[in-house]
């Protein structure tokens, strides 16, 4: 999993190609390394991870800013809101 910062400040990862548990646990890594208020975006490119990715993040206590489809590619910008166990 790669993460880069924007210079806006925004965190940025790839979740392209990850399905599953494996989805799950490396979505709660990446938020885990968030601080509280942090702005981040997950690519993916798949509809029905996308959709368990979204649950996932309000489980997690994310705040969903934004979700876009651009070229077949799904955009999710959240913020850490509250602390995750």
């Amino acid at each position: 999993m790669k993460i880069k910062q924007l210079e806006n400040g925004t965190f940025v990862v790839d979740f392209q190609g990850l399905y599953g548990t494996s989805m799950d646990l490396m979505l709660k890594k990446f938020i885990l390394k968030l601080n509280k208020d942090d702005i981040a975006e997950i690519i993916i490119d798949d509809s029905f991870t996308y959709e368990n990715l979204i649950m996932l993040m309000n489980d997690l206590g994310c705040e969903i800013l934004q979700n876009k489809l651009k070229k077949g590619t799904f955009s999710i910008k959240f913020r850490r809101s509250i602390t995750t166990h």
